[in-house]
Parts: C-alpha cells; structure tokens; sequence
C-alpha cells in the first residue's frame, strides 16, 4: 500500500487489512473478557449457598434469600447474555476468515477457478439477480393477495416468499389446502403455480447455470493457456524446492529477479512501442496471425551483468535456467533465422518470447 501504490489491488488488500486487525483485536478483547468470568462451578456454588446460609425462617432472613437468588440469577444471565454475544460475534469473524481463505486460495490459479468464474460472470449474474428478485418477489405478493384467505401458506407475504424458495428447491408445487380450492379459485391456483414453475424453475434457474458453467469454461481456457501453472501440489513443491535451489546456488533473491526482468521488460517496450495508439492497436490485431512482432526477451549475459556476485560465469546463469526450463519450456526461446546475429544456438532468456519459439529446445 505505502510503496507501490499504483500497483495495489485496493480491495482485497483492505480486506485482508480489515480481516487480520479484527482476528487480532476480538480474540484478545475475547480472552480478557474471558478472565474476568467466574467459573460455572462457582456460580453454581454461590446459588446453593443462596438457601443453606441462610439462619432463619423470618420474613427479614426470607426476602435476603429470595434478593442473594436474584443477584446471583441476574449474574448467570449476564454471562450468558456475554456468551450469545461473543457467539454471534465469532461467527461474523469465521465468516471473514472464511472469505479470506477464498481469497487465499486464488493466489493458485487452478485453485482460483472459484472466485474467478465468479468475476468472470458478474455482470451477467447481477442481471440475473435483479431480474429473479422482480419475479420472485411480485408472484409471492400475487400469491398472498389473491390466495392467502384460502391457503395457509400464502397468508402472509412472508410466508409466501418462504414458500416459493422451497418451491424453487422442488419440496412442492401443489401447495397444502390448494384442494380445498374449486372453480375459478382452482384455475388461479393452476394459472399461478405452472407460470411459476415455467418462469422461475425451469427458464431462470437454468439461465443461472448457463452463466457460471459459461464463466467457467472462459476460466478453464484462460488457465489452459498458463504455461507456467501446473498441478497446485507439484507447484507448492516447486516453490519450496526453487527456495531450496535458491539458497544452495547463492541465486539472487525472488524479489531481485522479478524486478530486473520487470526493469528489462519495460525497457524493452519503451524501445519498441509504436509511434501512436492506433499503431499500438494495429499490432495486437496482427499478433495472431504474424510472428513479426517483437516480445520481450533478455539475454542471459543480462544476467551475468547485473549480478556479478552471484553469476561468476556462464555455468552458473545456466544452472538458474535450466532448473527454471523443467517448469517450463516458455523461459528459453530460439531466435528465428532474421534474429539470428551470432550462431544458430544464440538463445534468449524470458517468458514471453513465444514468437521466437521455433521447434522443441532439449534440456541439454
């Protein structure tokens, strides 16, 4: 937030800003609160000896029974009142840290696929949510006002809404005392529930399931086209793994490299950007169909050049590549014969260079 500001997603990292401040605040006002209770078998203890201490049968030593029982009884229903309350709260707090884990859990983009056909189709299922509740909400009045003095569970407009979600689930759809109904009232009844069950059943609930499985097939593709992701396992094996290689080869530091070929990156679209946006635009569209386009690439004397220290020679920079090359086979790319400047085996470090790809490139 404070260093790269430009570069932060403002909303899920206020989330994750709200959910570790209340994770951190409820569970020590919790804990102090906690001590502060007296334990069940105490209180317990303080109401027995509400009517063994007492001395006497007087009306005086009656009444001082009868208020230490309320005073005690008026302390259990303070901690129990303090209990409720700190249940509803833990459950808001599971909650976020329930959304939090959702969010966690994208950092994987294969085990992203939740919340992201949930982006993905978020215009399209706001439609639909405004246009469900439209009809949800007006045939549930039209149940009430018109069939409520006869059926029971249209009686009132809440009970009408209740009873059209467990319609929408299928528990029913000839409703209790709807054969208590004759002549027009039954037509109603029938006109009523086959237009609910046409519209809200069959047409908008599978109109709900064409949008996410359409937003999940868009996802699933988008994924398919990540060359670097694979199985979230071998991946989480992978990262500890490259830290391990990381560490025994003296690499430099994940934060470095991402930000020389950022560097690298940027310089190389500087160099290369169009004279105008409309020529911008003119190159995305003959990207698909052309290999003339240039895509950043970076040498691996880059590499020996910036870190010095850490790549002493050209066996060093391709240990780091190659170790990188058997995630994937993007990393390393071949110049095609117009790009060739030195020899045939000059090859470029860097990620996005597919263009220059030309044939399979061996792990030797």
């Amino acid at each position: 937030m404070l260093k790269h500001p430009e570069d932060c997603k403002w909303g899920y990292v206020l989330y994750e800003l709200l959910s570790r401040s209340v994770l951190f605040i409820y569970p020590t006002v919790l804990l102090i609160s906690w001590s502060q209770q007296i334990p069940m078998a105490k209180e317990y203890d303080m109401l027995l000896h509400t009517f063994l201490d007492t001395t006497g049968m007087t009306a005086q030593h009656t009444d001082d029974m009868i208020t230490n029982y309320l005073k005690v009884k008026e302390h259990i229903y303070g901690e129990t009142s303090w209990l409720k309350r700190h249940r509803v709260s833990c459950f808001f707090v599971c909650y976020l840290q329930f959304v939090q884990l959702i969010f966690y859990c994208s950092a994987h983009p294969k085990l992203g696929v939740l919340t992201a056909t949930i982006f993905k189709g978020l215009e399209s299922l706001t439609n639909f949510v405004v246009l469900f509740s439209l009809v949800f909400v007006f045939m549930a009045f039209m149940a009430h006002w018109t069939l409520g003095e006869f059926i029971k569970g249209f009686r009132t407009f809440g009970d009408a809404l209740s009873a059209h979600g467990q319609m929408i689930y299928g528990e029913f759809i000839f409703a209790d005392g709807a054969e208590e109904l004759h002549g027009v009232m039954m037509l109603m009844y029938w006109v009523y529930a086959l237009t609910f069950m046409v519209i809200a059943i069959f047409t908008l609930m599978n109109f709900f399931l064409a949008i996410v499985v359409e937003a999940f097939t868009d996802v699933k593709s988008e994924n398919s086209k990540r060359v670097a992701v694979g199985f979230f396992f071998e991946d989480l094996f992978g990262a500890v793994y490259s830290n391990c290689a990381s560490k025994r080869y003296k690499w430099p530091s994940h934060k470095k490299l991402i930000t020389f070929l950022e560097e690298k990156e940027q310089q190389f679209y500087n160099v290369n950007r169009s004279t105008s946006w409309v020529d911008d635009l003119e190159c995305q569209i003959l990207e698909e169909d052309t290999n003339d386009i240039p895509f950043p690439a970076i040498l691996p004397d880059a590499l020996l050049k910036d870190f010095p220290q850490r790549f002493r020679n050209r066996k060093h920079v391709a240990v780091l590549l190659t170790h990188y090359f058997a995630y994937s086979q993007s990393v390393l790319c071949r110049r095609t014969h117009r790009q060739k400047k030195k020899s045939p085996n000059y090859y470029q470090f860097g990620g996005l260079c597919r263009s220059f790809h030309k044939g399979p490139i061996t792990r030797e």
